[in-house]
């Protein structure tokens, strides 16, 4: 019983974060001469969370 909680748990967390990030439109924009770099803002942010993650 417990598992299935922590499955639809886990579940709804991925849809809400799915929801959260198809609708954002935002981008980076990272300019140093002579390189320009454009990322889409959820592309930055997964990035950075994988930067910080403990490598286990």
């Amino acid at each position: 019983m417990r598992v299935l909680i922590w499955i639809l748990l886990i579940l709804a967390l991925a849809i809400g974060v799915s929801l959260i990030v198809g609708s954002n439109e935002g981008y980076v924009l990272i300019v140093r001469p002579p390189y320009r770099l454009e990322l889409s803002l959820n592309l930055l942010l997964i990035l950075v969370i994988l930067a910080f993650a403990p490598c286990t």
